[in-house]
Parts: C-alpha cells; sequence; structure tokens
C-alpha cells in the first residue's frame, strides 16, 4: 500500500471487482511495455555499438617514420656468377630490405616555415638500382619498391608499397594518419605492445610490434610447416610461432612439397584458412601525393656525374653511363604537421544503459532504487 510504484497500489486498494480488474489490465499493458522497451535498450547495449570520431590535429613535432627501399631485382647476376662459379647451387632468394630509419624534426613556429624546413630535413636519397646487374630471368620491373611505416613495425614492401622508376626526382610527401580501434566487447581488436610471438614470428625475431599482416603470413607459414613438413623459404621458418621446430626449406625439385606449398598459397588466397589476426587496437599509417619531374637534368648532368664518381670510389661512373635507366633521386618528407586521428568510441556505454533502463522503469510503472527498499520495508 505505501510503495510508490504505480499500478500495484491501485489494484490493491481498489474496491469492486469492475475497478480492481480495470487496475489490472492497466497494470499488465505497462509491464508488458516496460518489457517490450527493456528488450529493445538491452539488444542496443549488448551490439557494444560504436562511433567513429574523425579529427584534425596539430603537432610542433612528429615522429618521421621509417623508410624501406628494396629493389625490384631479387637478385644480382655479379652474384649468380659468383655463385656458378663456387658450384654452389642457388636457391630462391628473398629480396633484401634497407630501411632508413628518422627520429624527429625540429621545431617550427609557422606553417610555412614548417614546410620549408620539413622539405630541407625530409629524406633525399640518390639510388643507383644498377640495372646492368639484374637477372634477365626475374628482372622484369626495373626500380624500387618503398614503404614508409612506424619504426616499431615490420615492413612488407610486396603488400604495402608504391613503385618507383629510374630516371626521375619523386617527391613524396607524407600526411600522418592515426587510428584508434576499441577492444573487446566492442571490437577484435589486440594490443600492440603486448607480445605474441606465437601469433606474429616477426615480434621475435626483430622485436617489432604486432602487425595484421604479420600474422597472417605467420600463419600461412604455419599451414605450410604442418602439411608440407617443410617452409616457404620466402618467409622465417624458425620461432615459437612454429612451435620452435627446424624445418628445411620446400624445393622446387620436390614435386610433393611443391604442389603442397602452391594447395596452401591457393587456399590462403580464397580465406579457407582460418587465421586469428584481429587488426591493431592502435595503428599509424601515411597517406602519399606523390610527384614526378625529370632529373638529372640536361644541364645538370656533368655535375651530378662529378659529384657521383667522387661519392662511389672505384665504382666511378663513365660520362657515358646510362641515367635515366639506373639513377633515382628520392624525397620523403612531412607535407605539414597536421595529422588526421581516427577513434572508436563506445556510443552506447554501461551509464548511458542504466540510466535508460531507470527512465523507463520510472515511465511505465514509476519505478526507482528507492522502490525496491519498500518493498524489502
Amino acid at each position: 500500500e505505501k510503495t510508490t510504484a504505480h499500478g500495484v497500489p491501485h489494484i490493491d486498494q481498489s474496491r469492486g471487482v469492475v475497478k480492481r480488474t480495470f487496475w489490472s489490465f492497466i497494470t499488465a499493458m505497462m509491464i508488458s511495455g516496460l518489457g517490450y522497451n527493456l528488450f529493445s535498450i538491452s539488444k542496443l547495449y549488448f551490439r557494444y555499438p560504436v562511433d567513429v570520431t574523425v579529427r584534425l590535429l596539430h603537432q610542433s613535432e612528429l615522429k618521421f617514420p621509417a623508410v624501406t627501399v628494396c629493389n625490384m631485382s631479387p637478385l644480382k647476376q655479379s652474384a649468380v656468377d659468383a655463385a656458378a662459379k663456387q658450384t654452389q647451387v642457388l636457391s630462391r632468394k628473398k629480396r633484401a630490405t634497407g630501411i632508413y630509419s628518422f627520429t624527429k624534426y625540429g621545431e617550427n613556429t609557422t606553417t610555412e616555415a614548417a614546410l620549408h624546413d620539413v622539405l630541407l630535413l625530409g629524406l633525399h636519397m640518390i639510388i643507383n638500382i644498377d640495372q646492368d646487374d639484374y637477372v634477365k630471368e626475374v628482372g622484369d620491373t626495373a626500380g624500387i619498391r618503398m614503404v614508409t611505416h612506424p619504426q616499431t613495425r615490420m615492413p612488407f614492401p610486396e603488400d604495402e608499397g608504391i613503385t618507383i622508376s629510374p630516371g626521375h626526382s619523386t617527391s613524396i610527401g607524407l600526411r600522418q594518419v592515426q587510428i584508434g580501434r576499441e577492444p573487446h566487447p566492442y571490437g577484435n581488436c589486440t594490443l600492440p605492445e603486448l607480445k605474441n610471438i606465437t601469433r606474429n614470428v616477426y615480434e621475435e625475431l626483430y622485436n617489432v610490434q604486432y602487425s595484421t599482416t604479420g600474422c597472417q603470413r605467420t600463419c600461412y607459414q604455419r599451414n605450410v610447416i604442418e602439411n608440407c613438413g617443410c617452409g616457404d623459404p620466402y618467409y622465417p621458418m624458425h620461432g615459437a610461432a612454429y612451435g620452435n621446430t627446424k624445418v628445411l626449406a620446400c624445393q622446387s625439385s620436390n614435386t610433393t612439397q611443391d604442389d603442397c606449398k602452391y594447395n596452401i598459397q591457393q587456399l590462403f588466397a580464397l580465406k579457407q584458412i582460418g587465421c586469428d589476426c584481429p587488426d591493431s587496437c592502435s595503428d599509424t599509417m601515411y597517406t602519399m601525393e606523390v610527384s614526378l619531374g625529370q632529373w638529372p637534368s640536361n644541364v645538370q648532368k656533368d655535375t651530378i656525374f662529378t659529384k657521383l664518381s667522387e661519392k662511389m670510389g672505384d665504382r666511378i661512373l663513365s660520362p657515358d653511363y646510362d641515367y635515366e635507366s639506373n639513377l633515382i633521386k628520392l624525397e620523403v618528407y612531412y607535407e605539414e604537421f597536421n595529422f588526421e586521428q581516427i577513434d572508436e568510441r563506445p556510443s552506447y556505454t554501461t551509464w548511458s544503459y542504466m540510466s535508460d533502463v531507470g527512465g523507463v522503469l520510472g515511465l511505465w510503472i514509476g519505478f526507482s532504487l528507492m522502490t525496491v527498499f519498500e518493498f524489502i520495508e
């Protein structure tokens, strides 16, 4: 009789069958509406929805990314000839990766000064791809493959990079994009600072952070080792991710091994191999604006020849050296110190859910936390 909840006191205090039936019907309707409302908001809450916010921020200093440069030719003819002279069997060889890492830019006060200093302090390289030393059978494309990536992440030029051809001055303006994702239960990302060498062999071998690509390659290699009894020589074959077992590389001359590896590749490409490789909860990417110009210019060829001859020592370039086919001028710099930050945030938090539950309880039956103690009393 003393409870503040609506409906129940009216049923108890009603005199006569008609009034009691009326209030019983109204109370039942209100409880039905309450149940539907509670079901709706609970269904929304347990979906764990997120909102995505995009912000453009400014920072006086931005950490410069690592820059990985790879020659498009996986082998050198001189190395092949040397190996042949030593009667060594030339196995399939992975393209070598050179990594140039830089730390930070200096502080700048104005946008104009910042852009000017970035252009001066960015990465500048002249690269000789030595196309005359390409192996004819595998050198179908001349140039380099370049990737910009965080210094703590393993580069994968075949998947992430851009191709730069010789005979040009290539300027690459970078813009940083920071991505933040919500972990369980709002998402299925993994914290990059948590080491998991059984999921990503590159973390163990190169002391880098987790990446989805590294995890997928580890998963692929694990399936090759388990099913074929050998490892794909293009990827690491030893580590905790493979149970620290030592295996030999699959031989193309061994039909059984080669066919087995090919079948795993096809299953992996068709996504028929289950790999537990979630996205990283925090990641940094770089968008690139690429511009090209002729290099070297006709009037600067002699000057550039002199400077390169001084730096190359015993590999002095001849005056008729084919610049256009072998040399690349590369500039990498930040276009500006603004960066884009993309974050996931829970759009329906626990506190919001509790507030909505309290609201519908009060709306439909006038129920609150105080009412609970009234019933207990």
